[in-house]
């Protein structure tokens, strides 16, 4: 029992920094305040604090949603063979350090699609392997442009198509969720070709 509460006290730690590390990112790479003059750091002063009032507790509140979806899929029984990778493809033990802000808003809605097409894949197995086909040519390729080494522009561009691949995802498997952005598997063409043709 101690163990166990340790563990879970060093689970919470770790969310809280990882929390604290992702709203950093956030607020420190937005567009800078150049050329520097005293009128505009002033502006941007009072832009950070207005924007602060709900920064924090939007992320805390997508952070429930995502959790309380998580474990729901943890008690799935049964489903289709890669839950446990798209589980761990978004939502890695260091998941709120990789993650930008924007996109963890969007998390538990990807979430939410794992559990819908579990409920679907057991209902139709057939009918989900074919869907998955779809998809799973779009997230090799992204999978061997993240682990090739990545730079600058050509790196953003990367994760600007992976989270295109989540979208498609959604829109194939559990539409009824919604995307955040149009996607297809045209735009997807056409935004990988845009990647491969970058230096």
């Amino acid at each position: 029992p101690e163990e166990a509460e340790w563990e879970r006290r060093m689970d919470e730690w770790r969310a809280r920094e990882g929390a604290y590390a992702n709203l950093m990112a956030h607020l420190f790479t937005r567009d800078a305040a150049f050329p520097i003059t005293r009128q505009r750091f002033e502006s941007r002063v009072q832009q950070a604090r207005l924007y602060l009032q709900h920064l924090a507790p939007q992320l805390i509140q997508a952070m429930e949603s995502l959790f309380e979806t998580h474990r729901e899929i943890r008690l799935l029984r049964g489903g289709y063979a890669e839950v446990e990778a798209d589980l761990a493809r978004l939502m890695p033990p260091d998941f709120l350090r990789q993650t930008p802000y924007d996109q963890v808003l969007h998390l538990s809605r990807f979430l939410k699609a794992i559990v819908i097409r579990a409920e679907r894949a057991m209902l139709d197995p057939m009918k989900d392997r074919q869907k998955a086909e779809q998809v799973q040519p779009f997230q090799d390729a992204v999978d061997e442009l993240i682990d090739s080494e990545l730079t600058g522009a050509k790196r953003d561009a990367v994760q600007a198509l992976r989270w295109m691949v989540e979208e498609f995802r959604v829109s194939v498997f559990a539409q009824e969720l919604g995307t955040a952005q149009k996607v297809s598997p045209k735009r997807l063409y056409d935004k990988l070709e845009q990647v491969r043709g970058m230096v």
